[in-house]
């Protein structure tokens, strides 16, 4: 692989001496796929995760490779091969004391918050968003430069520093080695299981075939069976269904019979109903137009009544012997205007009629004891004025006689 992919879950700083390797936590990365376990190298400033360099004069290639191999079992060279299997959803990093390590450590805490589908408050979602910016625009830099030496302390002489410089050339060949075949191993995986898969599909398929033609072959006989058994249930049936046929035609015949009989009832059902319609229709009328007669007469009786009591002379005392027709009266009054609407709504009958011609007998009646009792009133006042006016001239005569003899005295008196 000419790129050497490695997670930003996982960081390598490789300067300085060998010393106890770093802690080792496990966290869980979903991806779309599966859930893989990633073994995390938590590294800071202060750990040194290179071999131990040989010393000056032993410098063998076997004692090279043995150290080598020793101080990289330390490293778990499994985690970079389960890191393989996250590699599309992460990007690329660098190794080395310059490596990203804040950024890194900040990409993963997001990645791990977004795992976990833990909620975010409105200020956790800003400054998160802040690092990943931060995180992406550091790692962008970093592609071009995967192998950061620039603060190695310099070797003691130009040889130490050539082979400090193979080992590590050394180790990024085994990783890059190393990578690619847990890789390629994974490709093989998936295509292996991707033609069992195929197998197995076109296996079902013509298993599934084969049933599906023997239901279908199964269905057309059963078809066929049911076919022939309706055939000659028909066959058998015609003369039964001939003469139902007939007897239906009778028993139609005898319906439209009796439904032309009912229609006749019907008909004069309707007809009937129409002439109490009819019937209903003229006595509406008619008490229509003998409630707006009374009405007319009653209004006239009602008119005379005001007359007499404008003619009467003294009403105060003829309400005190009419009192009981007044109350009578404005009873009266209110029947009648009920009258009246009923008539207007079109629900008078004959009863409401009839009371009404009563209220024009008993206001006529009320009309002549209002007269008579006026006539009756005004006679005795012009008696009363009649008596008044013979005292009154009397009055007058004796004041005047008195007058006279008044005069006579003083004129003899003169005299």
């Amino acid at each position: 692989m000419n790129n050497s992919v490695i997670s930003s879950s996982m960081l390598l700083s490789i300067h300085g001496t060998e010393k106890s390797p770093p802690p080792v936590t496990k966290i869980k990365i979903k991806s779309p796929k599966s859930d893989i376990k990633v073994h995390r190298l938590s590294c800071n400033k202060t750990s040194k995760l290179t071999p131990e360099l040989p010393k000056r004069g032993n410098s063998s290639i076997n004692h090279n490779e043995d150290k080598i191999s020793q101080a990289w079992n330390k490293l778990k060279i499994n985690a970079l091969s389960k890191a393989v299997a996250i590699a599309p959803d992460v990007g690329p990093c660098s190794i080395g004391p310059k490596s990203l390590l804040s950024a890194s450590l900040d990409c993963d805490i997001i990645d791990n918050e977004a795992v976990t589908s833990t909620p975010f408050k409105a200020k956790d979602i800003n400054e998160n968003t802040e690092k990943v910016v931060t995180c992406i625009s550091l790692v962008e830099k970093s592609k071009t430069c995967r192998l950061d030496v620039s603060e190695i302390p310099p070797a003691n002489d130009h040889d130490e520093y050539q082979e400090i410089e193979a080992l590590r050339k050394l180790c990024l060949s085994k990783i890059e080695a190393q990578v690619e075949r847990c890789a390629l191993k994974k490709k093989s995986d998936v295509l292996r299981a991707w033609c069992e898969n195929d197998e197995k599909s076109k296996e079902n398929l013509a298993a599934y075939k084969m049933e599906l033609e023997k239901k279908c072959l199964r269905k057309i006989q059963e078809r066929d069976i049911e076919v022939r058994k309706l055939v000659m249930e028909s066959k058998a049936n015609t003369q039964l269904k001939v003469r139902q046929l007939e007897q239906s035609k009778s028993d139609h015949d005898k319906k439209i019979a009796e439904t032309s009989e009912k229609i006749k009832q019907i008909e004069q059902q309707r007809k009937d109903l129409e002439e109490k319609q009819r019937q209903k229709r003229e006595e509406l009328k008619q008490c229509i137009n003998g409630i707006y007669k009374t009405q007319v007469g009653y209004s006239q009786k009602y008119s005379q009544i005001s007359e007499t009591t404008k003619r009467c002379r003294d009403t105060r005392m003829l309400n005190e012997k009419v009192l009981g027709e007044l109350s009578e009266l404005k009873r009266m009054n209110e029947q009648l205007i009920k009258l009246v609407e009923k008539s207007r709504e079109g629900k008078v009958t004959l009863t409401d009629l009839k009371a009404a011609e009563i209220l024009l007998q008993k206001i006529a009646l009320i009309s002549e004891v209002f007269t008579r009792h006026t006539d009756e009133i005004n006679k005795t006042l012009d008696r009363v004025e009649e008596v008044r006016k013979k005292e009154q001239q009397e009055i007058e005569l004796k004041a005047k006689q008195e007058a006279e003899k008044q005069q006579q005295a003083e004129r003899q008196q003169q005299a």
